[in-house]
């Protein structure tokens, strides 16, 4: 009899009556911990599923171990069970990052997540197969539910199903059943009732099935708004903004089975006492603005004529400060090329505290020439040029499949960011939207 417990893994010897902690090899024994589950497949193959640390898979004479992690196929390290398919074989793993199921014949493996109609992350311990073959999870938000009975090869077009509304969100907040916009759980919504102020509406929506191919590959259309369907080539989530008031019905199906749609109705209702506060405040407005208009205009002529006169004079300081101290281009260049292989090689910009004068004694120039390079040759600040470089080690960085183990601050500040603000602030500046919007358009996960 095995038992998992929270420091170590023990085997207990019924016959002899004992326990036995000391089973595993020493370079398999680490990661054995914090054991939450085990299993045994049909081919007599034990799977020790540790709460941080991955899998271990043993065979049945106990002399091959294999450990497997994120590094493998494991879409996250906390595997919570694992249960054999009852009618098509392969294994289904629990993760705190979703369902996984694998066929090592074949080499097979799918990840099913939230994009796929799982309603959340968080997968409890216990997994029961029915006499009818179905698989049931418990879920952070709710059951999840498998039927094995037909073979995946077996399923027909015939028999898909409209997609389902996993989730609706307005002005960028998800809702949740029982709000006054949301009476009932997303998939049975059948209208949404908008105001004119929150005009901005999402849907979220997945086929529900994994077997049929193309299934999730979606079109959609909200009538009286969009001309014709459109195909959605990425994704499963639609989003309008500043809808108009009126009233739209929003379609979607999948590629595979146009016949079967799951329909919403959205009504954006106007708002007739925010069109009057606004007309009085209007008028108000422009009867103060008329009042005082001479006088106002006076005041920003004279503020003009001083604003003007300080820019010229800062220009004339500036213009006379880089000719005191003119540089050849031959010499900028110089610089310009030690500047960008010690940024590139050395990769001075991880570094948060960085200043000019640290940049400028690696280069071996002064801060005043490094200043006059940037400003005059590479029309462009210090520090923009050292963030520059943040944000492309930050693109890189997200890239990478063990990015998902970080926050976006917490990457942020391994690519050389002092601040949370610094960074988005930058990203925006450089890449024209926010990292959130970037990682969404080039379909990279992260939390």
């Amino acid at each position: 009899m095995w038992l998992g417990t929270g420091g170590a893994v023990f085997m207990y010897d019924r016959a002899a009556g004992v326990f036995k902690s000391d089973v595993f090899p020493e370079h398999v024994l680490p990661y054995t911990k914090s054991v939450r589950f085990i299993y045994e497949d049909k081919k007599k193959n034990l799977w020790f599923c540790d709460d941080k640390e991955g899998v271990i898979k043993v065979d049945e004479s106990f002399t091959t171990f294999e450990h497997i992690t994120i590094n493998d196929f494991l879409p996250n390290n906390s595997v919570m069970s694992i249960v054999e398919d009852p009618k098509n074989g392969g294994l289904w793993f629990a993760t705190q990052r979703g369902l996984l199921y694998i066929k090592e014949e074949g080499n097979y493996h799918k990840i099913f997540s939230l994009y796929d109609g799982i309603p959340g992350y968080i997968f409890n311990s216990p997994v029961q197969i029915t006499d009818d073959n179905m698989v049931w999870w418990g879920n952070e938000r709710g059951l999840v539910c498998y039927d094995a009975v037909k073979s995946w090869n077996e399923i027909g077009i015939k028999d898909v199903q409209p997609p389902v509304i996993t989730s609706i969100s307005v002005a960028g907040r998800p809702l949740c059943p029982g709000e006054t916009l949301m009476p009932v759980s997303a998939p049975f919504m059948d209208e949404v009732f908008l105001s004119a102020n929150d005009n901005n509406i999402s849907f979220t929506f997945s086929a529900l099935n994994y077997a049929v191919e193309n299934t999730d590959l979606y079109e959609y259309c909200l009538e009286e708004y969009d001309k014709e369907w459109k195909t959605l080539m990425k994704g499963n989530q639609v989003s309008y903004t500043e809808l108009p008031v009126g009233d739209y019905v929003f379609k979607v199906r999948a590629a595979s089975n146009p016949a079967a749609i799951k329909a919403v109705r959205v009504v954006v209702a106007g708002s007739t006492s925010f069109i009057r506060w606004i007309v009085v405040l209007s008028v108000v407005v422009c009867c103060i603005l008329i009042y005082f208009y001479s006088g106002l205009l006076g005041k920003y002529r004279r503020m003009k004529e001083y604003i003007n006169k300080k820019t010229e004079s800062s220009e004339e300081n500036r213009k006379e400060k880089y000719q005191k101290s003119k540089m050849e281009e031959k010499t900028a260049m110089l610089i310009i090329g030690k500047l960008n292989e010690c940024m590139e090689k050395d990769r001075l910009y991880l570094n948060p505290d960085l200043k000019l004068q640290d940049v400028a004694k690696v280069v071996k120039c002064n801060t005043g020439e490094l200043s006059q390079v940037l400003n005059m040759f590479m029309n462009i600040g210090f520090t923009d040029y050292v963030n520059k470089y943040r944000i492309d080690e930050f693109i890189k960085r997200i890239q990478d499949k063990s990015a998902s183990r970080y926050t976006l601050v917490s990457l942020s500040e391994q690519c050389g960011f002092s601040s949370r603000t610094s960074f988005f602030r930058s990203f925006k500046k450089f890449k024209g939207m926010s990292p959130a919007e970037y990682i969404k358009e080039h379909g990279i996960f992260i939390e």
